[in-house]
């Protein structure tokens, strides 16, 4: 009897557990769509002067989009300009980025653009 318990319990956190996550992935998920504008799905892209004025603006929307773009640009697969990324200062506003737990999108887009960086060659960064 108390086996049987135990066993309903565990099944009972279990299924929590797995709504709880399912739920943040849909909360996350529905923070991305918000924030990423009509203009930047349609595939417009912003130049590295873009992207160096956008993420240093105010609006965390327009850091998501110009982080997004930063992100696209350097995972490109031939020369991507991780020189000129890194020369543009751009590291230190995609580290604070990462903090910005309000905004999980623009988290995971920095992160990503950060892990680009960091895969370069010891020339390149």
């Amino acid at each position: 009897m108390i086996r049987q318990h135990w066993i309903a319990v565990n099944v009972q956190l279990r299924k929590a557990k797995k709504d709880e996550q399912v739920l943040k992935k849909r909360n996350i998920t529905n923070l991305c769509s918000h924030s990423a504008s009509g203009e930047e799905t349609k595939g417009v892209k912003l130049t590295l002067e873009e992207i160096i004025s956008g993420v240093n603006a105010s609006d965390p929307i327009v850091c998501f989009q110009a982080t997004q773009a930063a992100r696209k640009m350097l995972s490109r697969e031939k020369n991507p300009p991780l020189k000129r990324v890194v020369e543009a200062g751009l590291i230190p506003k995609l580290v604070e980025f990462l903090t910005s737990s309000l905004h999980p999108c623009l988290q995971f887009e920095a992160a990503w653009a950060l892990t680009n960086i960091a895969s370069g060659t010891s020339d390149q960064t």
